[in-house]
Formats: C-alpha cells, structure tokens, sequence
C-alpha cells in the first residue's frame, strides 16, 4: 500500500553534530564515551560530502527526547578530544523524502514506490548506476537537474503565493463609494464649464479697450457729494478728539478718587444692613460728625 504518515512530536529524536573528531573516528567509541556521561545515542555515524561522497570531520548523532540528553550540547572533551556539539542546522525549505521525492513527509515513514532523486527511474537512489557525465533527469517535472534541486518548478518554494483573502463586504462597500465618487464627478464637471465659460466671458471683457483722452477742466468745482464727505469725515475727527479729552480726564487722580467712593457708596446701598446702620456707614465714609 502506497502511503506514508508522520511521527508523533514526543517520540520525535534530538539531532546533534560533533566537531573536533578526525572522520576515521570509530562511532561505537563516540556511542560508549557519550554513555560514559550519561547520554545514550540511538545511532551515530560519519558525514559525508554530498559532492565528493568522502567522508567529513562530522558525526551525527541521534539521540531520544529527554532531560538527561539536553546536556550533549554542553560537552566540550569526548574521547580525550576537544569537540564541540551543536544542533543540526535545519534545511531551508520544506521536508523531502529520500525514497519518493515527495514533500512534507520523511522516508523513514513512507512506502511509496520508489524514485531516483538522479534519473528520475523508479529504484532507490543508492540503487543508481547513472554516469556522473550525463545530465540528471528531475522525476517531478522531467527537467534536467536532480529531484532535490531547489530551483524546481515543482518545488512547494516556488509556487506563486496564494491571493490575500478578500472581505466581500469591504469589496461592496468600496465598489459602491467608487460608483458615488463617479457620479459626483459627473455632476461637478458640467458646472466647472460653465464656470470656466464665464470666466472666459468676464476675462475677455476685462481685457482694457482703448480710452480716448478725457479733456481736463482747468478749474472743477466740487459736487455735492464730495462736501458731504469732507464734512462728515471732519465731524468724525472732532467726535474721536472730544473722546480721548473724555478718557484722559477720566484717569486723572481726583476723578479717580471719585469714583471709588462712588463705588462704596453702591455697595452700602446694596449692603443687607438696617437703614439705621447704612446712614452711619456712609457718614463714616463722607466725614461727617454726627456730633
């Protein structure tokens, strides 16, 4: 049965990288010095070259989800070696799976048919006896460059991305100020014309005609209206003066005194006190002895 499925999150393994150890390192003695500090290994083997298939200066290590295995990464000397363990650095993109060139999904847990990530065949890549000199064949879209090839068509990378989800009723909503901004525009354009036509009408009659001359009186009496300006304008002059003589004696120091005793007098007067009581108050206030 072709299918495949994924594995649970908690039976999921922690992936770590050695650095330091030559690539002839047996990994049994990794595995056993590891144990020796209270860190067991499921499987640890040597890296390879994807290019050159030599082996590198990396051990991967896979190892069960626990408290106890976090601590692999605060190792520093295994083996009587200085080493440094790190997380595997995760590939850019999605999952791909070894067996069938399928997305999303690991080979661990797949059992599909089988195809060559080089010829696009159905067998395991392992199982591949192409030359290095022919060009591969990609068994997702037929192109010539390996199924794993990152620029792929087929790729789930390079699919368009999906349109930004649309509010139907913001759409309506902003289809229907556009039919009202519309109409607007209609009904203003026809009114800006003849606005435009008038003030083409007003520009051409403003443009200056040519004058004739006005013949100069020697002497021209003035109108009637003219000495009714000047007489007003003479009256308002003198009315402006007699004010400000008004506001000046106002502020005068006498005058000034005056007035604040007029005011106390205003408010005796307005005062809750008997009439009795008032009359002695503003005798009080003017000077005067009742004696």
């Amino acid at each position: 049965m072709e299918s495949f499925t994924h594995q649970l999150q908690e039976e999921k393994e922690l992936k770590a990288v050695i650095r330091g150890m030559p690539s002839d390192m047996p990994p049994q003695e990794i595995i056993e010095g590891l144990l020796d500090v209270g860190i067991t290994v499921n499987d640890c083997h040597v890296m390879l070259n994807r290019k050159t298939g030599l082996p590198m200066p990396f051990f991967l290590l896979s190892l069960p989800k626990n408290i106890a295995n976090r601590n692999v990464y605060n190792i520093t000397e295994l083996c009587y070696m200085k080493v440094i363990i790190e997380i595997l650095n995760k590939k850019n993109g999605p999952a791909q799976c070894f067996r069938c060139q399928g997305f999303f999904h690991s080979s661990r847990f797949c059992t599909r048919n089988p195809q060559c990530v080089k010829c696009g065949k159905p067998h395991l890549t392992r199982d591949c006896v192409k030359p290095r000199d022919t060009e591969a064949t990609c068994c997702l879209c037929q192109g010539n460059h390996p199924a794993n090839y990152t620029g792929c068509p087929r790729n789930p990378l390079n699919k368009p991305p999906p349109k930004p989800k649309v509010n139907v009723w913001q759409e309506r909503i902003k289809k229907r100020k556009e039919e009202l901004e519309a109409q607007r525009s209609k009904t203003i354009a026809p009114t800006t014309n003849t606005q435009s036509g008038t003030s083409n009408t007003s520009t051409q009659s403003s443009n200056p005609q040519p004058v004739s001359p006005r013949p100069q009186l020697q002497h021209e009496p003035p109108t009637s209206n003219e000495v009714t300006q000047d007489e007003t304008f003479t009256s308002n002059l003198s009315q402006a003066s007699s004010l400000i003589d008004t506001i000046r004696q106002l502020q005068d120091p006498q005058v000034v005194s005056l007035m604040s005793t007029v005011r106390k007098i205003v408010s005796i007067a307005k005062s809750t006190k008997s009439e009795g009581e008032k009359v002695i108050d503003l005798y009080t206030l003017l000077g005067i002895n009742l004696e």
